[in-house]
């Protein structure tokens, strides 16, 4: 099963947000062929941040977004620790902040 590399899945999401008026931040920039892919997202009113990895669903073969702590947002205390300690046991990884919700997802 061949999937695009990280980088081009990137630029194709950095795209549909930029249609839909939504800001992408990059925290932390990955390997551009293989990283996996944490995102960030922000709600900017309530402080709050709700996070999501994309994970492999091995049946379909499809890619899927699961929430790291389903049903609850993380203070930004919270999310920053996660997110540091995503990057020291991987640091391919990307890290990327979209301010909106999860159903605002350009990766979806």
């Amino acid at each position: 099963m061949t999937t695009l590399p990280t980088k081009i899945l990137i630029d194709a999401a950095r795209a549909q947000a930029q249609a839909k008026g939504l800001v992408m931040t990059f925290i932390h920039q990955g390997d551009r062929d293989s990283g996996q892919i944490l995102l960030q997202f922000f709600d900017s009113l309530a402080q709050k941040s709700q996070l999501a990895r994309r994970e492999r669903n091995w049946e379909t073969g499809d890619f899927d977004w699961v929430p790291v702590k389903a049903g609850s947002a993380l203070d930004q205390e919270e999310a920053g620790k996660y997110i540091e300690r995503a990057i020291k046991i991987d640091p391919d990884i990307w890290v990327i902040e979209i301010e909106g919700s999860p159903n605002e997802n350009p990766f979806a």
